[in-house]
Order: C-alpha cells, then sequence, then structure tokens
C-alpha cells in the first residue's frame, strides 16, 4: 500500500541541524564543496550511496537564513541510460503510488543548439504529500548543461514551510 506520507528523507526531518545531521550519519557525512543554490546552502554529503539500487551522492541543503535542513538533492553518480529513469520510476510508484503530476517531453532546444531534439529527454515525476514533496528527474542529451553524463537525481523537500 502506498504511503500516505513522508516525513522528511531517510530518518532525518525537515528544520534539522548540522550536529543532528552528523549525529544521524556520523562518519559517513562528508564536508562538501560548499555551494549555494539559491536560498540554499549545501555544506554536507554522502557519497556513493546505493538507493534503490543505483548510485548517487545525497546533498544535504540548508537554508540560508537559518541554517536548518531544507532539501536533499540525490545526484545520481555515473551516465543515466533511458532504463535507469525506468526502473526508479517504477519503484517510486511501489512505494509512493502514482505520481501527483508527471511530464515527459522532448526539448526544442534544437532552435538554440542546433541538435535533434530526440536526442534530448526530460522527463520528471512529483510525488506530493502533506509533509514531503519527491521529484525525480531525468536529463539526457546533448542540449542539457551536463551534456557529458546527463543528470538523473531525486530531490526531497517539504511541501509547506516549517519543520515536519
Amino acid at each position: 500500500m502506498p504511503r500516505r506520507n513522508v516525513v522528511g528523507w531517510n530518518n532525518i526531518r525537515w528544520g534539522a541541524t548540522e550536529a543532528q545531521l552528523k549525529r544521524l550519519f556520523g562518519g559517513a557525512l562528508e564536508k562538501y564543496d560548499a555551494q549555494t543554490f539559491e536560498a540554499y546552502r549545501a555544506d554536507y554529503y554522502l557519497k556513493g550511496v546505493r538507493y534503490f539500487s543505483m548510485g548517487f551522492d545525497v546533498i544535504f541543503q540548508v537554508s540560508k537564513s537559518n541554517g536548518r535542513l531544507a532539501q536533499v538533492l540525490i545526484d545520481g553518480v555515473g551516465k543515466p541510460s533511458r532504463g535507469d529513469f525506468a526502473a526508479l520510476y517504477a519503484t517510486m510508484r511501489r512505494i509512493y503510488g502514482e505520481p501527483t503530476s508527471r511530464e515527459n517531453y522532448l526539448t526544442d532546444s534544437e532552435a538554440y543548439f542546433g541538435v535533434d531534439p530526440a536526442a534530448n529527454i526530460y522527463k520528471k515525476a512529483i510525488w506530493r504529500f502533506p509533509t514531503t514533496t519527491i521529484q525525480l528527474t531525468v536529463l539526457t542529451g546533448p542540449a542539457f548543461f551536463r551534456a557529458t553524463k546527463g543528470w538523473l537525481y531525486l530531490r526531497y523537500y517539504p511541501s509547506r514551510s516549517g519543520r515536519s
């Protein structure tokens, strides 16, 4: 039976502090090359995590305003294939049920990049729960900024403001 709610990610709740992340993940938590993503800052991550039988880096993003966990980006390691998205999507559906929304289209980027739009794949599925929203996305093809490897990622973030 699909879940009715998802609270945070992997036993860590939205609004967690750096100390709570360190306590939960211990020595597996590594210092990340501090990067800024709009309203977020990434200082720590878990490298090479097996998640749904695939390799990912799990990047913890905290709010720049209060330093508390605001988003988890689960970034695929290696070049994704069309089959990777399909396998991960099927697993997510078994766990979370049907997605709240889906997008599956080819880009019109050939006008900008002079490439065949059929070579560029963009797929996204979103599961929205009372506490957490989960986004699964794959981008492949020469039109995308990670053209050499493509990008398969999951993004977990609060569905509403405040802590879970």
